[in-house]
């Protein structure tokens, strides 16, 4: 990557990757996603979904957190959403 010579200075170029990755982020929301359940335990990872958008797993997410809470289970698994690449579902 180039960048024009009036944005040399380092603090621009991460302010400006910063908004890019943003930009990004932000774009992929609309996007399928999917939760990503990692069980800290026995090391096990889950995926749930796919969702619609990312709010939709998310919401799953924290529903999947809710209804698997207990106090055997608290703090074991980490729960994470994602989303799917557009580029390995072959669109």
């Amino acid at each position: 990557m180039s960048w024009p010579e009036e944005d040399r200075d380092p603090a621009s170029r991460v302010e400006q990757l910063r908004e890019r990755l943003i930009q990004t982020m932000v774009g992929e929301l609309d996007h399928p996603h999917v939760v990503v359940c990692h069980s800290r335990a026995s090391n096990r990872i889950t995926l749930l979904g796919p969702y619609g958008d990312g709010l939709a797993a998310v919401l799953a997410a924290e529903a999947e957190r809710r209804s698997a809470s207990g106090p055997r289970t608290a703090g074991d698994v980490v729960y994470l959403v994602a989303p799917i690449d557009q580029r390995e579902a072959g669109e």
